[in-house]
């Protein structure tokens, strides 16, 4: 949002509506000062729901920062799978279901000694209820 511009439409929908109010029953000032008005507004609004560059960048760093910790979890193989699992709770804690519980650190060692295929079909089956239950 550029605060000048924006404050400079609020001016200009202030003074055209004040004008078009004045000028109450004199239709050729009266009309185009209303549409001034509007229109002075209306780009008003646009300007201020409008996000700004800093905020699209800030979605994109956000999505990126998840892309690069899963990527980075399944490169460290077995150490990778604990933070896998919470990856996915805290999806499922932000969705699904608020109110899952921590998971315990013998639950971590039993993930890490099934083999790989295991704990593929693991979160293949957890994705997919994630999926179900979104």
């Amino acid at each position: 949002m550029n605060s000048y511009l924006t404050w400079a439409g609020l001016s200009v929908a202030t003074f055209a509506s004040f004008v078009a109010i004045l000028q109450q029953g004199y239709a050729p000032v009266e009309v185009p000062a209303a549409i001034c008005a509007v229109t002075a507004a209306a780009l008003v609004i646009a300007d201020v729901v409008r996000p700004t560059p800093e905020q699209a960048a800030r979605v994109y760093t956000a999505q990126t920062e998840w892309l690069g910790r899963v990527r980075g979890a399944f490169r460290s193989t077995r150490m990778g799978r604990e933070d896998l699992v919470r990856i996915l709770d805290q999806i499922e804690r932000s969705t699904a279901n608020p109110a899952l519980p921590l998971r315990s650190p013998a639950y971590f060692e039993q993930l890490a000694r099934v083999s790989n295929d295991e704990f593929t079909r693991y979160l293949s089956e957890r994705v997919e209820a994630l999926e179900r239950a979104t």
